[in-house]
């Protein structure tokens, strides 16, 4: 990894941000508009793919192609019918007491995941979302969703360090060996 430009990526459910260590301290990068953090939002219009603020403003006006919170449904499976797995939120269960079993999340009710597009799942339980994009519907993976977010971060790297080819991405701690897999594969599709 010696003399390839490295990149930290904080990908966070709401925003994200990039950073670098330079002379021994880590500096946040600033995004196109030139602020720190960039809003988590992706979408897609009949003429491109929209990722950070300029997704976000577009949303009301484009609410079934732009996804804000794919975190959520990144690396998960949908077709689990009943799941133990112990889980941590604000409230709720502490890691002694027993873990409530959680229902799948289910494709026929919006209340689920309000702020994501509709979806449907595949044979093997991942889900697919249907957009509409370049005046045609495309099917895509919350994996692909996730590698738009990221690809936008390490181009505004490559802004201000020329080379990015390493990255450390943040894991929220709670996340299964799927979707810190699907993180992974998402960075891959970009080249990280």
């Amino acid at each position: 990894m010696s003399g390839a430009a490295s990149i930290g990526l904080d990908l966070g459910a709401g925003k994200c941000c990039v950073g670098s260590v330079r002379a021994g301290a880590v500096t946040v990068l600033p995004n196109a508009h030139g602020d720190k953090t960039t809003p988590s939002f992706v979408a897609f219009t009949d003429s491109r793919s929209l990722v950070g603020s300029d997704a976000r403003d577009q949303a009301t006006l484009n609410p079934e192609n732009t996804f804000y919170g794919i975190k959520a449904v990144l690396g998960r499976n949908f077709s689990k019918t009943l799941r133990t797995e112990p889980y941590h939120s604000n409230g709720g269960n502490s890691p002694k007491q027993d873990p409530k079993p959680i229902l799948p999340l289910n494709e026929e009710d919006p209340t689920m995941l309000p702020y994501l597009p509709a979806y449907s799942t595949t044979e093997d339980g991942s889900p697919v979302f249907k957009v509409e994009y370049r005046e045609e519907n495309v099917k895509l993976r919350p994996v692909q969703i996730k590698a738009l977010l990221i690809a936008t971060m390490k181009s505004d790297a490559d802004h201000t360090i020329s080379g990015v080819t390493y990255a450390v991405i943040d894991v929220t701690v709670n996340f299964s060996n799927a979707q810190r897999q699907a993180n992974r594969d998402s960075a891959s599709i970009t080249g990280l």
